[in-house]
């Protein structure tokens, strides 16, 4: 019998949750359908993507609208030249010529409805801002194709507010897709919402399932994250500057734009460690080397980080962030953002008995194993899938 067809579109680029997540999903639909994946952004051939699928599975849509239409594509290659032979010739499909004089935002919608048309359902992964969503809804609906919509990102409180004008078109998606049922209930307002709550699971949990349950008293915290604002990582350096012992380290991996603000908070604290970007298929060695996770951040759906600590037994310190809450039940170390509550949690985790570590750690494991292992969340993925298209 004939696969039927899946698209999985969304702004997919090169490293981080989404592109991981949409691989896993590829690969978990990959053996009872037909999946192919369209990026409305830019990708390379590095993206995380194909460490799940093959490359022959994934487009960008900048590259079907320049190889359907001459005069689109020999502006593209022009400017291409004009600025140094910079990313590829489809970055530069969307340009000042070719919006005025090619017409294409028209033609790239053509493209995007005849993709639609030739899928028997549609998976989005994005945020709810995101481009291009209004016309792949809308038209999908008009067409009778089932669209899933895969949130990602936190959902912003004011969604409730706009869905009763500007974002009315999010109630023409057959089933959202959810991290937690907290992210959930920010689209609640909504007319005919349906969703299902499917959260992360390690990716590598093979590699974190290898890990020994901690044995020892806590004294190498680390922060895995990218080095942004909302992820909060100034307060975890502040903290550990006001309750670090010379015993005791903090390691810091990911870049990003506060990298330098960090660094002149740890300046006069050597305990503190930059090492920069790790690629994802080393970061489970991570979770051999160090005693404590801290997940500082503000806004997340997942994190994805999250769960690895869970495969990988690791006794770690949270924000009640994203779907944090959700998956460690009646733990004890969550903190509310303040820096001087990350130090009481801090020292407290510090405190702890090495009998008392090594309970942690199987219980978060333990956790991990009955609700998010990589098996539950593929069947979560093909059952949902299956009854929407029966």
């Amino acid at each position: 019998m004939k696969k039927k067809k899946i698209l999985l579109i969304g702004p997919i680029g090169d490293f981080g949750g989404r592109e991981l997540e949409v691989g896993f999903i590829a690969s978990a639909l990959n053996k009872e359908y037909s999946v192919k994946i369209c990026s409305t952004g830019y990708f390379t051939q590095q993206s995380q993507v194909f460490d799940f699928v093959t490359k022959k599975q994934m487009f960008s849509l900048a590259k079907a609208v320049v190889d359907k239409y001459f005069f689109i594509k020999l502006v593209a290659i022009v400017a291409y030249f004009r600025f140094g032979f910079k990313y590829s010739i489809p970055y530069f499909f969307n340009n000042k010529i070719n919006k005025k004089y090619g017409a294409v935002a028209y033609k790239t919608t053509q493209i995007l409805e005849g993709l639609i048309i030739e899928n028997d359902a549609i998976i989005i992964c994005a945020q709810l801002s995101s481009n291009y969503l209004k016309s792949i809804i809308d038209f999908a609906h008009l067409k009778n194709i089932p669209v899933l919509f895969r949130t990602t990102g936190t959902i912003d409180n004011n969604y409730s507010n706009h869905l009763n004008s500007k974002l009315i078109w999010l109630e023409k998606v057959t089933a959202f897709i959810h991290h937690s049922k907290t992210n959930a209930m920010k689209l609640s307002s909504m007319q005919n919402y349906i969703y299902e709550v499917i959260d992360q699971c390690a990716y590598n949990e093979k590699e974190l399932l290898a890990c020994s349950n901690k044995k020892s008293e806590i004294s190498n915290f680390f922060v895995l994250s990218r080095l942004s604002r909302e992820k909060q990582v100034d307060r975890v350096i502040k903290a550990f500057n006001t309750i670090g012992q010379p015993t005791d380290y903090l390691h810091i991996y990911g870049t990003g734009a506060e990298l330098v603000y960090l660094k002149q908070l740890a300046k006069n604290n050597s305990n503190v460690i930059f090492y920069g970007h790790i690629s994802h298929a080393q970061s489970h060695e991570l979770f051999y080397k160090y005693d404590c996770l801290i997940i500082s951040s503000s806004e997340e759906a997942g994190p994805l980080t999250g769960v690895e600590a869970m495969a990988g037994g690791m006794p770690l310190i949270s924000t009640k962030v994203g779907a944090m809450p959700e998956r460690l039940l009646n733990y004890e170390f969550w903190y509310d953002g303040s820096q001087e509550q990350l130090e009481l949690k801090m020292q407290k985790i510090k405190e702890l008995s090495s009998s008392a570590v090594t309970s942690i750690s199987k219980n978060v494991r333990q956790r991990y194993i009955e609700e998010y292992s990589i098996e539950a969340i593929k069947n979560k993925y093909r059952n949902l899938v299956e009854t929407t298209l029966s």
